[in-house]
This record gives structure tokens, C-alpha cells and sequence, in this order.
């Protein structure tokens, strides 16, 4: 089949930047494909303003996020993120032995309806049809009949993208209040389904790992209609003023503080991200994979669980000793140094 995605190059004014429309993830992509691979002072300015245009919800997501982790530094250079993936035990296991972090389609996900939620609230607000000749206009004004186009386009792509999305799920770490216990509504979301951990990792606030993976890394904007009408009246108030659908989840999940890495067709091949076939819970089903490991590229060094894995913290269950010395033996198999001190049971009394 072929590729009818539009692939003129579009380039920007800011010298070392240039990149294919219909192959950008998101701002952070846009900024890390600068030659040389690092970001300048420029062109994070450049990533700010971008993302504050067409994702000012998503940027306040990001930035609240960043300085929550970051209270002392003082560039977004110097910034490191820190995230749990919440996961039954053995598939914690599976993750450390094969260095790979598992993308399910997300008709396969237990919220199924995810994607079909931020459809739902896009279309919903382009019903009216003043907002949507506003967004005409908007678009318009800079590509003249681009505005019917890029509605046209969508909807082409939208039953592709429902059906071919792919998520990898990891929710916000608070060092502070959850190295020791982890969250206790996460540990409750798993239901009686056996031991599980958290497995908590740090990452470089500045990388370019999305570009090379392929894929889009996010917050997850949780909101009912009204407040989806609001972000998105926003947004084009900016486009005007200058002349997403993977990334919504209904509020009633708000204290999962979910972050997303993305893919879906419209993204190009999928950069590093390795398919396979796995059987989980007896359902037959294609999975992305993301390598978790430098070797594989060395632009994926603050990737590698060498380096990045801070802590595996095991729920609430009475094998935790047990689970704990095994785990902290297959981290040092995988090159983990020390990896008895970054073992921790968590102190919430609750049966597992």
C-alpha cells in the first residue's frame, strides 16, 4: 500500500532545523532533529514557543512536571525527569532480562476507548460551525485552503490511527512522597491479579530519543467536554494571534498522572521500536517494543537500565523478601550496579 502523506519539506528560520510534515511527532521532535543532534539555547526557545502555540495544556503539563523534579535547576539542560511504570511482577521481570518496554494497540488497553475519547471531544467542538470557520480561517491565513484540507486529511487517516495506535503507559514519580511506598491508588488499579512493582526510571529532560525511537512522549490531558473546549479555543486563539486525540483521557482518571509514549501510522516506520508477537492474557497480539538498551543505538544511552533504573519498588505482598532478592539478582545480571540498594518494598499496608 502506499504512503498518500503529504511530504513536502517545510523549513523554519532557525538555521539547522528542517524537517517533513507528516513525519513530526510533536515540538520536542521538531527541535531534536537540529543537526548535530543538541539543543541550543535557540532552539529550545523555538520548542517553547511551538508547543505553547498549538499544545499550551500539554506545555503546562510538561513545565509543572519539570519543575516539580527539578526545583533547583536553573536550565531545562539540566532537568531530569523521574516516572514509575506500574506492572504485575512478571512482567517487571520481562522488562529488566529483555530491556524492552512493551506498546499494546490501544483497542487492547483496559480504558479501550482512549483514543476514541480525544476523537469524540475534537469532533464534538468542530460541530460548531463557528469554531469551525474560525479554525478555517486560522489555518487559512497562513496556507491558503489548507484549513478544509487538514480536516480532510484526518478524517482519512482517523479509522488508521484508531486501529494502529500503540501506547506504553508510565505515570509521574514523586521522589518525595512515593520512593518508599510508591502510590496507593496505582497499586489498587491492579485488582487481586497477583505481586506487582513499580519500576522507576530517570530520563534527560532534554534528549533525542523520541526522534529516534520514532515515537511521541507525553502527559496525558485529562478533561471532560467543557474543559476540551476550553484547551482547544486556546490554541487556536494562539494560531490566530501568530498568523491531539492520542494523548486525552476522560478527568475520572486524573490521579493516575499518566505520561504516554506514542505511536501511530501517521508517524512514518517507527524509528527503533521493534514488533513482535506476544499472547497475553490468551489474547494473540502484535506489540511494539521499546529498546530499553544503548546497545542498540548509542543515542539511546539514557535509556539503557544501567543507568536509568533508580529504584523497583515491590507492592504490597507477602512475598516482598522473596520477590525482592530476586529481582535485585536480575538487575545485576542486566548490568546494574548495586543493585541491592535500589530494591525497595513498599511500606503501605494493604494485601497485594
Amino acid at each position: 500500500m502506499g504512503d498518500n502523506r503529504p511530504t513536502a519539506r517545510v523549513k523554519l528560520d532557525r538555521p539547522g532545523l528542517d524537517f517533513r510534515r507528516g513525519a513530526l511527532t510533536d515540538p520536542y521532535t521538531l527541535v531534536l532533529t537540529a543537526k548535530g543532534g543538541r539543543m541550543t539555547e535557540d532552539q529550545i526557545d523555538l520548542m517553547f514557543r511551538l508547543e505553547g502555540i498549538f499544545q499550551p495544556a500539554w506545555q503546562r503539563a510538561r513545565e509543572r512536571k519539570r519543575k516539580a523534579d527539578n526545583p533547583q535547576a536553573n536550565s531545562f539542560l539540566d532537568s531530569i525527569g523521574y516516572f514509575a511504570h506500574y506492572t504485575t511482577a512478571d512482567a517487571g521481570m520481562q522488562i529488566i532480562d529483555s530491556k524492552r518496554l512493551w506498546m499494546r494497540n490501544a483497542t487492547c488497553m483496559s480504558d479501550y476507548r482512549e483514543v476514541q475519547h480525544g476523537f469524540d471531544l475534537i469532533a464534538h467542538y468542530l460541530s460548531d460551525t463557528s469554531r469551525k470557520q474560525k479554525f478555517n480561517a486560522a489555518i487559512d491565513a497562513v496556507f491558503p485552503g489548507m484549513g478544509v484540507a487538514v480536516l480532510k486529511l484526518f478524517d482519512n487517516w482517523w479509522s488508521n490511527i484508531r486501529m494502529n495506535t500503540y501506547v506504553a503507559s508510565i505515570s509521574e514519580h514523586n521522589r518525595e512522597k512515593e520512593n518508599l511506598t510508591g502510590r496507593l491508588s496505582m497499586w489498587r488499579a491492579f485488582g487481586p491479579i497477583g505481586p506487582r512493582v513499580a519500576l522507576v526510571v530517570s530520563m534527560p529532560w532534554a534528549s533525542d530519543v523520541s526522534r529516534i525511537l520514532g515515537l511521541a512522549f507525553g502527559p496525558v490531558i485529562y478533561c471532560a467536554e467543557d474543559a476540551a473546549e476550553t484547551i482547544l479555543d486556546e490554541a487556536l486563539d494562539n494560531i490566530l494571534k501568530e498568523q491531539a486525540v492520542c494523548c486525552t483521557k476522560h478527568i475520572g482518571f486524573e490521579e493516575e498522572r499518566e505520561w504516554r509514549a506514542i505511536w501511530t501510522p501517521t508517524f512514518g516506520n517507527g524509528g527503533l521500536l521493534e514488533r513482535a508477537t506476544q499472547v497475553i492474557a490468551g489474547i494473540p497480539q502484535t506489540v511494539l517494543q521499546i529498546p530499553l538498551d544503548g546497545g542498540v543505538d548509542a543515542g539511546l544511552e539514557s535509556l539503557d537500565l544501567k543507568t536509568s533504573l533508580e529504584r523497583v519498588i515491590i507492592g504490597p505482598t507477602e512475598y516482598q523478601w522473596v520477590m525482592a532478592q530476586t529481582f535485585a539478582d536480575r538487575m545485576e545480571k542486566c548490568g546494574i550496579v548495586d543493585s541491592k540498594s535500589k530494591v525497595w518494598s513498599s511500606r503501605i499496608p494493604i494485601r497485594g
